[in-house]
């Protein structure tokens, strides 16, 4: 397979969101540059059909705006649904959370295929069963769940914390990050490993 034709930039959106100034900025460089605008299922904003000559010209007005974009060996930004804040059935404010997780670890370098989907209540509406590391809900708390994975092989992750409190839910993703960067493979998934004995956590 050869290399694409055309780049792609990957403007991280914290929790999926998209300020008014960002919108207007991602209009301006989409006409000037003619790319296509698409929302990645990881809740980012991608620029397609950048030419190799304008990557860099185009990543300066997000950046100037305080945009940064995804680069490999940083921890993926976890996906979430609305949660408690626009939902009358989230348990719990999913942005506060994955602000939280990204102020702990985001500065921790981490090995690629590491994803997390936080999610407000039992309906899931974030994929959490199918991601990594998935957090959902409860009435009396969080259930964590690991080794999800979507694609071609997909996988439902096992419950490894069961309505535990949110200082909990940070130290777990804590060590399950920990324990994925130690696997001596460059590239896994979390799935491929949750059956090791040094796995941090048991099926609950």
């Amino acid at each position: 397979m050869g290399k694409p034709q055309f780049a792609t930039v990957t403007v991280i959106l914290p929790s999926g969101r998209l300020s008014v100034e960002m919108m207007e900025v991602a209009q301006e460089v989409a006409v000037k540059y003619g790319l296509g605008i698409y929302f990645s299922l990881s809740q980012n904003l991608r620029l397609t059909g950048v030419k190799d000559e304008d990557l860099e010209a185009v990543k300066v007005p997000f950046a100037a705006l305080g945009a940064t974009f995804k680069t490999p060996g940083v921890l993926h930004k976890p996906r979430i649904c609305t949660g408690e804040k626009y939902c009358c059935l989230g348990k719990y404010d999913t942005e506060a959370l994955s602000d939280h997780i990204l102020a702990l670890y985001a500065e921790i370098p981490t090995k690629p295929k590491l994803k997390i989907a936080l999610a407000g209540c039992k309906n899931m509406c974030s994929n959490p069963l199918t991601t990594d590391i998935g957090v959902v809900g409860t009435n009396k708390g969080f259930d964590i769940y690991a080794g999800g994975r979507g694609g071609s092989r997909p996988a439902i992750g096992r419950r490894v914390g069961k309505d535990v409190d949110e200082k909990t839910v940070l130290e777990m993703v804590g060590k399950i990050i920990e324990y994925h960067n130690g696997v001596d493979a460059k590239k896994l998934r979390l799935c491929q490993w949750t059956d090791n004995t040094a796995f941090p956590y048991a099926e609950v």
